[in-house]
């Protein structure tokens, strides 16, 4: 008879593993915006990136490098005749709309006063993330575009634009549109590029909060040197500097 040794293997034992998840990173975004009068009467020579401070750290650098994202700004070096600045409003007429956005239903407006300067746009995601297949929750994106149709006229599109991090807790943000010369009026659409995920393992839902109708001051300040400076408060704890 024919004995077999059988050997036996100890069993391991693992612990499941625990989900993950990513620390919300989206803030909203609060534009300073700033007006100087630089002196009176009319300036010699052209202001540049590299003349222009903001606590004490030049917008950009020697060799063209960047110190700071996303600011803007526009020179007027003071003539009799020299444009106003956009931007500046002298008015808002702002409506609460509160309505989804989704990749199958744009959202569209028309607009007949033609003294408008601009619209602005106010964007709201009420949560932003996925959870993958592992359980971990991590950030999102989501690509968007502005359309605007000029006096009847051919669609063009004015601004593409995508929100890219992790929120649970709502993130907003606003776009200017700024609005050319027309005859009858325009008409503004709002898109949502990213397909809906219609998952609930995806936070990505849209919002159109409110737009505001803009009419700019369209103050010259004529022979008065003018800078104008929007920068995002947050490089600065939210202050001014």
């Amino acid at each position: 008879m024919t004995q077999h040794l059988i050997k036996g293997c100890k069993g391991g034992s693992s612990s499941p593993r625990t989900p993950t998840e990513q620390p919300d990173d989206l803030q909203s975004v609060a534009k300073a915006k700033i007006l100087i009068a630089l002196g009176e009467g009319e300036f010699a020579g052209a202001l540049t990136a590299k003349d222009i401070y903001l606590d004490g750290t030049p917008l950009e650098n020697s060799d063209g490098s960047q110190n700071f994202s996303g600011v803007a700004w526009e020179f007027r070096p003071g003539t009799q005749a020299q444009n106003y600045i956009q931007g500046i409003p002298g008015s808002e007429n702002e409506i609460n709309v509160g309505v989804e956005v989704s990749s199958k239903t744009a959202w569209s407006r028309s607009f007949s006063n033609t003294q408008l300067s601009a619209v602005r746009l106010r964007l709201k995601w009420p949560s932003l993330l996925k959870q993958e297949d592992n359980g971990d929750l991590v950030g999102n994106a989501v690509s968007y575009a502005v359309d605007l149709q000029t006096d009847g006229g051919s669609w063009q599109t004015v601004l593409e634009s995508a929100v890219s991090g992790k929120t649970t807790s709502g993130y907003e943000r606003c776009h200017r549109i700024d609005l050319p010369r027309a005859t009858t009026g325009w008409v503004l659409r709002l898109r949502k590029v990213t397909v809906d995920a219609n998952t609930s393992k995806t936070g990505d839902v849209m919002m159109l909060q409110s737009y505001a109708e803009v009419l700019d001051a369209k103050l010259r300040y004529p022979n008065t040197a003018l800078l104008y400076v929007e920068f995002d408060s947050r490089q600065f704890n939210g202050s001014i500097p």
